[in-house]
């Protein structure tokens, strides 16, 4: 039956429960890349989604509801990069520099690279032109970019299409 509350209740819960299992463990590569990805979903498909409708009628609930989704954009993102600090620890460091000592990103890191862009780019898209968040955006750049050296084919073009929005 066709119910958006409803569906946007259970992913809701769903996110609740991935971040309560990152928090209890928050060293596991793969619960940290299920909670990048999945909050950042959410916060696309639900919240951005409701803010663009509701701020054509009302421009501050839709302000109130971009904040929401900003504030989860920002903890997926911190998601995404303490999955890639498993790995690399030096990579909060070198996000956006031109020079820098190279990674040997592999095949395994594409998502992480993919989903941290995606929710840093939700960070700054529903800030509104704050910016501080603006000025963050090459980072976002950096990461797909990175993707893109390792296999610019993945996920069927995903990379492609997220650098056509950034």
């Amino acid at each position: 039956e066709h119910n958006p509350t409803l569906v946007e209740k259970y992913y809701f819960k769903k996110v609740q429960r991935i971040a309560k299992k990152v928090n209890e463990d928050s060293t596991d590569y793969h619960k940290l890349l299920s909670a990048v990805s999945e909050l950042t979903i959410y916060s696309y498909a639900f919240l951005m989604e409701k803010a663009n409708r509701k701020s054509i009628s009302d421009y501050d609930a839709g302000k109130t509801i971009y904040k929401m989704a900003q504030k989860y954009f920002i903890e997926a993102k911190g998601y995404g990069l303490k999955g890639l600090k498993l790995k690399y620890p030096e990579i909060e460091t070198i996000i956006g520099l031109k020079k820098y000592k190279p990674l040997k990103l592999s095949e395994d890191d594409l998502p992480f690279l993919y989903w941290t862009a995606a929710a840093w780019g939700g960070a700054i898209s529903s800030s509104n032109g704050n910016l501080s968040y603006i000025v963050q955006l090459p980072k976002v750049g950096w990461l797909l970019e990175r993707a893109l050296e390792v296999n610019s084919d993945w996920n069927q073009g995903a990379l492609y299409s997220a650098m056509i929005s950034y």
